[in-house]
């Protein structure tokens, strides 16, 4: 069990939210006295290590293996005071190591397609690169001191820019160029929504989301290859585009429900 949200009483009629960051485990006591000794459990508190997500409740969390489990999105709310709360939602997603209580981030591979266009615009590039700066590299490598390696790695490909490549050292300033950014589609930030693991593939359904003083209740549906990681594959995009916000006043409501207090007031005293 990872964190979460409750209210704490600070003064008398006055209360204050409170997001947690604990890590408890509950687990089978290790001896029993006899074999038909009822079976006892414990919580335990283990602190969470790691790169850990910030502060946050409502995420959203399934176990994908004995050692593995994901976890998704949240909200945190910075409450000034009772009237002005402003929520953050997330859509982040992060392994937490069930062995070592550890978490770290999980990166999306993008499509493949994608990734190979980069690798082949970048292989053209670096041979355009040689053959229209051959001849000054030539001239150059005589009084130009060799450079140390430059290794760029943008987590998809690794790209080496070192003196073993005469084009790399042309006037000086060589360099490969960068390739397009991969993106890997992520459904868009919420929190509780519902998870589920089954064949190595995560499936994640719905949420909650509040834009503004609005709140959404989603009915999306995606799915997400733990085999690949490439990216999360839409289901059903939801219905969130064709939902129609219902405008409710506060203050009509307070008015009517005062109403409805005096009308009873009146009522008692008629009796």
């Amino acid at each position: 069990m990872y964190a979460g949200y409750s209210k704490e009483q600070i003064k008398k009629e006055v209360e204050k939210g409170v997001t947690h960051s604990d890590l408890y485990i509950l687990s089978l006591e290790d001896k029993r006295s006899t074999e038909t000794a009822p079976i006892k459990w414990k919580w335990q508190n283990s602190k969470p290590g790691g790169d850990k997500p910030s502060l946050r409740s409502g995420s959203s969390s399934v176990q994908i293996s004995d050692t593995r489990a994901i976890l998704f999105g949240g909200v945190f709310d910075s409450e000034e005071d009772e009237e002005n709360l402003e929520s953050q939602f997330y859509n982040d997603q992060y392994i937490l190591d069930l062995e070592k209580c550890k978490f770290h981030p999980l990166n999306l591979n993008g499509p493949k397609q994608v990734k190979e266009a980069t690798k082949t615009d970048t292989a053209e590039e670096e041979m355009e690169v040689d053959d229209s700066g051959a001849d000054e590299a030539a001239a150059a490598e005589e009084t130009t001191p060799q450079s140390e390696e430059i290794v760029h790695d943008d987590g998809v490909f690794t790209v080496r820019i070192g003196p073993s490549s005469q084009a790399n050292n042309a006037g000086g300033e060589g360099g490969a160029a960068a390739g397009p950014q991969v993106v890997a589609f992520v459904p868009n930030p919420r929190m509780n929504c519902v998870m589920a693991h089954r064949q190595n593939t995560v499936y994640m359904y719905g949420g909650l989301y509040e834009p503004g003083d609005k709140q959404v209740t989603l009915d999306d549906f995606y799915s997400l290859e733990m085999n690949s990681l490439t990216e999360w594959r839409t289901i059903y995009q939801g219905s969130y585009d064709q939902q129609i916000w219902l405008e409710s006043d506060d203050s009509d409501s307070e008015d009517s429900e005062d109403m409805e207090e005096e009308e009873g007031e009146e009522d008692g005293d008629s009796d």
